[in-house]
């Protein structure tokens, strides 16, 4: 029996069709691409947002992937201000 991770990396190649010239590992690069919200704040939002509505739901969970912590706690606020919740008071 195959190893997880083999089947995972068989699975994400049958659904990705290598372009002409392009390596497996291009295809799962472009999967993941597809899979990424990523832009300025007003972009990010529209996606979202967008998105939100495809799926009839009100709340997302939201990575940012970066590795500077600082670039991290930025791209949050961000799209904490693109979405009108900067500087709001939590309860306490």
């Amino acid at each position: 029996m195959p190893s997880p991770d083999k089947n995972i990396r068989l699975s994400v190649l049958d659904q990705s069709p290598v372009r002409e010239g392009g390596t497996p590992q291009d295809a799962i690069a472009e999967t993941n691409r597809q899979r990424m919200i990523h832009g300025t704040p007003e972009t990010v939002k529209a996606r979202i947002l967008a998105l939100a509505d495809q799926y009839d739901v009100e709340e997302f969970v939201v990575l940012s992937n970066c590795y500077d912590f600082d670039a991290r706690v930025r791209s949050y606020e961000l799209l904490s201000e693109a979405f009108g919740l900067a500087n709001r008071e939590t309860p306490e």
